[in-house]
């Protein structure tokens, strides 16, 4: 009998490393130039391996796995560098996970420059 795959947000764990790799490489890339963070619209349009709506969870999720393996190897929350276009700012999901990385969330505007900082040093 095969044994059936394990998914990750009903993704197969191949698409979803490949997906997490053209993330990873667009985000450091947007990270080594110093550019400005990109819209969740905007590197969701840029991943092929999956179809991912901004929004989605499965989205989210996929930048909040980004985040803690850029964050465990010291380089920040590399999630830092995608925001929400009504307001330039990042979801609230960034917020939730900074908190559990033990950042300091009472003030989300220094908490987010703070880490975008933090990103930008670790690859220029």
């Amino acid at each position: 009998m095969p044994t059936q795959e394990v998914l990750t947000w009903s993704h197969t764990r191949q698409l979803w490393e490949a997906a997490k790799t053209e993330a990873r490489t667009i985000l450091e890339k947007v990270a080594k130039d110093g550019g400005k963070p990109l819209y969740y619209s905007e590197l969701s349009s840029k991943i092929f391996s999956i179809t991912f709506q901004p929004d989605g969870h499965d989205f989210h999720g996929l930048l909040g796995q980004l985040s803690e393996e850029s964050d465990a190897e010291g380089k920040g929350m590399i999630s830092a560098l995608v925001v929400r276009k009504e307001n330039d700012r990042p979801g609230k999901g960034f917020f939730t996970l900074a908190k559990e990385l033990k950042r300091d969330i009472s003030d989300p505007e220094k908490c987010w420059s703070d880490e975008l900082k933090r990103v930008y040093a670790a690859f220029s």
